[in-house]
């Protein structure tokens, strides 16, 4: 009897110290200065969301805070997908997408949306970090096209890019 209360007595600082950890987030004003101070140094979105989670946020809180204080609708939608990405499973990439969403502004929200289900998707697959902007590039949009298979194909590449005319002269005696 004696000895279950000692040991009581020794677990109850490590049960207070988990239990504090745990809640050593920071308070809107610090996580606001740290975002700040973070996008004055010109940090990646992806920099900035582990940042704030190293200082205690976590991850959908952090990610849902970058996406509703981001400076326009493109960047919201980086820090959506790099939040998503970030997160250990499935699970928590669907978390961190609906904070992410919930967070974003009202002109924000769709585009939001939009990135974190084409991200939740990829994420089973491991191709979470493939961006659109990486897929679209204009080289892969020109690339030449495969043989062909009919007549009027569009798909897989080929487009050529449009004939640039040579400038037209335009003086006034014209």
């Amino acid at each position: 009897m004696k000895a279950l209360k000692i040991l009581a007595c020794a677990a109850a600082p490590l049960f207070l110290f988990a239990s504090t950890s745990v809640n050593a987030s920071l308070s809107e004003s610090e996580l606001e200065m740290l975002f700040a101070e973070l996008q004055a140094e010109g940090r990646a979105p992806r920099d900035t969301i582990v940042e704030l989670v190293e200082k205690g946020n976590d991850l959908e809180v952090a990610t849902g805070y970058t996406v509703a204080n981001a400076s326009s609708i493109g960047l919201a939608v980086t820090y959506a997908h790099e939040g998503v990405c970030l997160a250990p499973d499935q699970v928590a990439a669907e978390v961190v997408a609906k904070q992410a969403v919930d967070s974003s502004t009202e002109q924000a929200r769709n585009a939001v949306q939009a990135r974190v289900t084409e991200t939740l998707n990829n994420f089973a697959s491991g191709a979470c970090d493939r961006l659109v902007d990486e897929r679209n590039t204009e080289s892969q949009a020109f690339a030449g096209a495969g043989a062909d298979s009919g007549a009027g194909t569009t798909a897989g590449g080929g487009a050529t890019p449009p004939e640039v005319d040579p400038p037209v002269d335009i003086s006034p005696s014209q």
